[in-house]
């Protein structure tokens, strides 16, 4: 698929309302409102009960804090006779253990969901949810029923893992505006000068400490000293940083922001808790980090 990429004037306004959690080993998933999309699906998924509303999840890769809440997901969703098909994208590798699992799952009759290539082929009236899984890798450009369009990229981190550069169509014509790139658990040397064009980056960083770079590097994470390389190539309007380490307080982790010297990093771009992500894409006040 070929497309001419155009620039949002209105970003915030583009992506919408979002609400999430990340910290490092917990969860990380993140809800995009506007386009019932979930950026990975870890097990604190549900306590955003907006999440149930989902039709499309990309899962970057399957370590548990970032996929293995989608069964406490569709559980939710059969619960609040949320029964449209679920789109859920993921690394090439990651097929057979996912589509074994959710089978195995449907036998034994934990979830109500059927696993189908056509979600047409089953009504609602059977209360199953039709799952229509999509297995990608590293140089993939897909578009969604609804609209969007994802080019897949490899991140670089201790499993094949994958991030996601998201656009939106406009219009009946082949163009595009971009809106964020999502890149998952990865190291800095995924993020090259296309990832770094879009508006919105949604990033980790998984370590305060400078002295730990060289740790995160080897183990596919950031540290914070990553972030002002990233900032300096950075040609966006907003840099998100999550997944930082459990153990830190909200307050270590504004403090080590501030302590940078950043110009689009700030204190309101922690997503550590559900709702911080809305108020800091949608409005220009610090959310609280008490």
């Amino acid at each position: 698929m070929k497309g001419d990429i155009t620039q949002s004037s209105d970003i915030s306004k583009a992506i919408g309302r979002v609400t999430g959690y990340s910290r490092s080993c917990l969860s990380t998933s993140l809800y995009l409102e506007k386009y019932k999309l979930l950026l990975d699906v870890g097990p604190l998924v549900c306590c955003n009960s907006d999440s149930a509303d989902a039709n499309k999840v990309l899962i970057t890769h399957l370590h548990h804090d970032h996929f293995s809440g989608l069964i406490s997901l569709l559980g939710l969703k059969r619960c609040r006779d949320r029964l449209d098909p679920v789109h859920v994208y993921m690394p090439k590798g990651s097929m057979w253990f996912l589509k074994s699992l959710l089978t195995e799952l449907r036998i034994q009759r934990v979830l109500s969901i059927v696993l189908t290539p056509d979600p047409k082929s089953l009504t609602i009236m059977r209360k199953r949810i039709p799952i229509i899984l999509h297995p990608l890798d590293g140089n993939h450009i897909v578009e969604t029923f609804d609209g969007l369009v994802m080019q897949t990229f490899n991140s670089v981190h201790r499993c094949e893992s994958i991030g996601y550069k998201i656009s939106v169509k406009t219009g009946n014509e082949e163009k595009w505006t971009r809106l964020l790139t999502y890149t998952g658990d990865t190291n800095i040397e995924a993020l090259d000068d296309d990832i770094l064009s879009y508006p919105v980056l949604i990033t980790e960083c998984t370590y305060l400490e400078p002295e730990k770079t060289e740790k995160a590097t080897e183990r596919g994470h950031m540290s914070i000293c990553n972030v002002l390389d990233i900032e300096s190539r950075f040609r966006g309007d907003a840099i998100f940083l999550i997944h930082f380490k459990g153990n830190y307080t909200d307050s270590e982790i504004t403090n080590a922001i501030k302590s940078q010297d950043y110009t689009r990093v700030e204190p309101k771009a922690i997503c550590t808790r559900i709702v911080d992500a809305e108020s800091a894409l949608n409005s220009d006040a610090t959310p609280s980090t008490s």
